[in-house]
C-alpha cells in the first residue's frame, strides 16, 4: 500500500512548483517540477533545518521530510512577499497622510505614485492569499500525516514528537501573520478611499490642470 503527497504552487507569475511523491514499500518515489533553483529538493534539504536521522527510518518518517522541507522554504517566501506589501501600503498611508497636513501649501501629492502604489498592493494581495490557502492546506496535510501514524511507524516516540514539534511551531508563525494578511484588503480600500476623498481629489484635479495648462505653454513655444 502506498501513501503520498501531491503539491502545486499557483500559477501566478511568480517562482513555480509542481511534485508528487510517493512512499511503497519503504521506497520514495517522485517527480518534481519547478522554475526556481530554491524549489529544488536537494537546495529545500540543504536549507532545511529538518533531522537527517529521521530518514534513516524505513517505515514512513521520512516521507514528509521533502514537503514540510517545501513548506519550510515556501513559507518564508510568501512571508517575504507579505513584507513587500506591507512596506508598500504603509508607505501610501504615510503619503496619504502627508497630503493632508500639507493641504493649506502648494506643496503637490504624487497621486500617480499613490494609485500606482494601491493597485500593486491589491494584486499581490490577491496573489499572496492564493499561495497562502496552499501552505494552510499543506500544513494540514502535513499535520494529518504524522497523526496518523503510530510511535511504531516513526520509530521512536522522540522521532514522532520532534517532528510534531517542528511543524507545529511552523503552524503558529503561519497563523501569527494570518492577521497581517487579513487586515491588507482593508487597509488598501481605507487609502483608496482616502486619496478619492474631496479633498485631495480636488488637488488632483488641479494637478492635472497645471499640467495641461504647462504642455500647451511648451507646445505653443
Amino acid at each position: 500500500m502506498g501513501t503520498g503527497f501531491i503539491v502545486q504552487t499557483p500559477i501566478d507569475h511568480a517562482d513555480f512548483c509542481s511534485f508528487a511523491v510517493n512512499l511503497t514499500n519503504a521506497q520514495i518515489r517522485g517527480v518534481w517540477i519547478t522554475s526556481s533553483e530554491v524549489y529544488k529538493p536537494h537546495n529545500l534539504l540543504a536549507s532545511t533545518p529538518i533531522r537527517l536521522e529521521w530518514n534513516k527510518n524505513d517505515t514512513g518518517l521520512h516521507m514528509a521530510i521533502v514537503p514540510i522541507a517545501f513548506l519550510h522554504a515556501y513559507s518564508q517566501e510568501t512571508s517575504s512577499k507579505l513584507d513587500e506589501v506591507l512596506n508598500r501600503i504603509q508607505s501610501v498611508e504615510t503619503a496619504v497622510r502627508m497630503g493632508y497636513e500639507t493641504l493649506a501649501s502648494e506643496q503637490d501629492v504624487d497621486f500617480t505614485t499613490l494609485f500606482g502604489g494601491l493597485h500593486w498592493c491589491s494584486t499581490k494581495v490577491t496573489q499572496i492569499e492564493q499561495r497562502w490557502r496552499l501552505r494552510n492546506s499543506l500544513t494540514d496535510i502535513i499535520m494529518e500525516f504524522v497523526t496518523l501514524n503510530d510511535i511504531a511507524a516513526w520509530g521512536s516516540a522522540t522521532h514522532k514528537k520532534q517532528f510534531e514539534e517542528f511543524t507545529q511551531d511552523l503552524s503558529k508563525r503561519i497563523a501569527a501573520r494570518e492577521a497581517e494578511l487579513s487586515a491588507l484588503p482593508r487597509r488598501i480600500k481605507r487609502q483608496s478611499s482616502a486619496v478619492r476623498s474631496p479633498k485631495l481629489w480636488t488637488r488632483y484635479l488641479a494637478n492635472m490642470d497645471r499640467l495641461r495648462i504647462s504642455c500647451c505653454i511648451v507646445m505653443l513655444n
